[in-house]
């Protein structure tokens, strides 16, 4: 699947169950996020968002 954070560059992140992590500096108070699934992907996407004071 393809995600992009905050209207960043689109990343690929395998569907394998390995967990990835993208850090957003500066981010705005709405956070959007948008996934594009890859052809036949099935299964399910599960986000954990912390806080990092700086």
């Amino acid at each position: 699947m393809n995600v992009v954070i905050a209207d960043k560059a689109p990343e690929s992140v395998p569907c394998d169950g390995i967990p990835t992590g993208r850090r957003v500096e500066n981010a705005p108070e709405r956070l959007r996020i948008d996934i594009d699934a890859a052809t036949g992907a099935t299964g399910m996407v599960a986000w954990q968002i912390d806080s990092v004071p700086s």
